[in-house]
């Protein structure tokens, strides 16, 4: 792809489009889920056709017509774009942006988020215990008393990484002996994760606070400059952020 073509485009997009995270909560509403869901999203509104049929025949999507926002406006032509093709397209218009730069990195983040191991209980635990296998040890057979479950949803929830376990591979150990971390379960027990299903699935707290916490910093970024952002009312003479922070900004 001719980077012109994505420097041209990367110019409409800053300067008349949206790069964003559409969060939905109806699955968990309607309690056929337990967590909301987030999608990435790049969307252009422009009175002329040409650069939306560019958008869509460089990065697929759809058009429509929407109606005019004021009595003598016209109609607009609004490009979409969702879930991965959102993502590739940010992949490729990133090098060039400048006002969206920071909306698009989050959107490849939120695109990280979706990593397997990411949605291990096991992992975080790791992550945040670095120690865990010097930690004091339960059997299979105490973790399921412990969590009041039976001990197969134990070996399930191990295999696919919800509870963290020194492996079965390892031969010093009995097939019978210690190998689950009890802090983890105590942890468990105080809501630090999210429960374990009847096949061993759980749901990291930690994984809902990041995707979360992505969507929030996009919401606010898109708010500037629409009036609904506390530094859309500030009046008076202008200051220059600290250096610093504009090297942050610009990044």
């Amino acid at each position: 792809m001719q980077n012109e073509i994505l420097a041209y485009l990367a110019g409409a997009v800053d300067s008349d489009g949206s790069i964003g995270i559409r969060k939905s909560t109806y699955a968990t509403r309607h309690n056929t889920a337990w967590n909301p869901t987030y999608a990435a999203r790049i969307s252009l509104h422009q009175v002329t056709p040409q650069i939306p049929e560019l958008l869509k025949e460089t990065f697929d999507g759809s058009i429509t017509k929407t109606k005019p926002s004021t009595e003598n406006g016209k109609p607009l032509l609004a490009w979409n774009l969702e879930h991965k093709k959102a993502v590739v397209a940010a992949q490729s218009l990133l090098p060039f942006l400048r006002v969206k730069r920071r909306q698009a990195q989050i959107i490849l983040e939120l695109q990280l988020t979706r990593g397997e191991h990411y949605k291990r209980l096991a992992y975080w635990y790791k992550q945040e215990n670095p120690e865990w296998e010097n930690s004091e040890l339960i059997t299979f057979i105490e973790a399921a008393h412990v969590l009041n479950t039976d001990p197969s949803i134990i070996r399930q929830a191990v295999s696919n990484g919800s509870i963290p376990s020194i492996t079965l591979e390892r031969p010093q150990f009995a097939r019978n002996e210690p190998r689950i971390p009890k802090n983890f379960l105590t942890l468990y027990k105080q809501h630090q994760y999210r429960s374990i299903d009847n096949r061993g699935r759980g749901r990291p707290l930690q994984l809902i606070q990041w995707r979360e916490k992505l969507w929030l910093e996009c919401r606010e970024l898109n708010r500037i400059g629409t009036g609904k952002h506390p530094i859309s009312e500030l009046t008076g003479i202008y200051t220059p952020l600290p250096a610093k922070r504009l090297r942050r900004v610009i990044l």
